[in-house]
């Protein structure tokens, strides 16, 4: 039977689930359940100390979100369907750690659940020792990759895998953990982190754009460090229609702030946010070539031999 990080694999795959601790739990387990009994936790001090954390600490504010793309078809009032990318948010898994800190009298752990020649399968999981709640949540984690320039699918290397299942397994276990706590904690941390983060200083307009324009070179130079260019970040700045949507500096600042953090984190590659401003001026040709933007004039009078602007 497979192992994986601290212990055995289970011998049948875990759904996402909440279970009940049975009698078989550990004795390191009981013991959490015995202390937890007997010094249960104050939720208000625990959530005042969260937040208050933020303030005290404002530079982790900004590693406590991410912004993930994801591609959304709508059909549209001619009947077809277009594409777009919406940006889902939520706290970090540092910020999940730091809340499941806070709250105490719990346990998380990352287990390999199954594996086969496609996948491997991950779980994360939270203890709750003082309402002896367990919530599993599952991630899947494939074995090849498809290279983005020809579609080819490519096995991962030894290494490249297990980098791939420890960050399926780190925000298993997060997901884990924010569905056991408080929906109204997770939210408060969320989006005080986000004001706290994002914050454009300045009493006048000039002095606002100066913090905001600031913030920018900053953000720019820590894309560098992930791999993402001036030039291509300038280009994202520019012409990212859902970024320039953002109606507040604030705003901007906070989604270039998760999408750095997700980059970094392993939550997400920086090709999903900049694949459009990466290509080479030959594959923006091909692609143009391939799915040209401009009506010809044998679209508009298909049959008919369209020669020197005569029909």
């Amino acid at each position: 039977m497979p192992k994986g990080k601290g212990g055995t694999v289970m011998a049948r795959p875990v759904v996402d689930s909440q279970v009940s601790a049975g009698a078989g739990m550990s004795v390191e387990i009981a013991t959490l359940r015995s202390i937890a009994l007997q010094q249960p936790r104050n939720e208000k001090k625990i959530a005042e100390k969260s937040l208050q954390e933020l303030e005290m600490f404002p530079e982790f504010a900004e590693k406590a979100f991410y912004s993930i793309p994801f591609k959304k078809r709508e059909k549209g009032p001619n009947g077809k369907y277009t594409e777009k990318i919406v940006y889902v948010e939520g706290n970090s898994i540092k910020a999940a750690m730091s809340l499941t800190r806070k709250w105490g009298n719990c346990l998380t752990l990352g287990r390999i659940l199954s594996q086969d020649e496609e996948r491997i399968t991950v779980a994360g999981i939270f203890y709750d020792a003082e309402t002896n709640m367990f919530t599993v949540r599952s991630l899947p984690v494939s074995r090849v990759y498809i290279d983005a320039r020809n579609g080819t699918v490519i096995p991962l290397k030894e290494d490249r895998l297990k980098k791939a299942i420890a960050a399926e397994m780190s925000k298993a276990v997060r997901n884990a953990a924010l569905a056991s706590l408080p929906e109204a904690l997770t939210e408060a941390y969320f989006s005080k982190a986000k004001t706290i983060a994002a914050q454009v200083k300045g009493n006048t307009t000039e002095e606002k754009q100066k913090s905001f324009t600031e913030r920018l070179q900053t953000m720019r130079d820590k894309f560098e460090e992930v791999g993402v260019d001036r030039k291509i970040l300038g280009e994202f700045l520019l012409k990212d229609k859902s970024y320039n949507n953002l109606k507040t500096d604030e705003e901007k600042i906070a989604r270039m702030i998760g999408i750095y953090n997700s980059i970094k984190d392993g939550q997400a590659q920086a090709h999903e946010y900049f694949g459009e401003f990466m290509k080479t001026e030959e594959e923006k040709k091909a692609e143009t070539e391939k799915n040209p933007t401009d009506t010809s004039m044998e679209d508009l009078f298909p049959g008919e031999d369209v020669k020197d602007g005569k029909g």
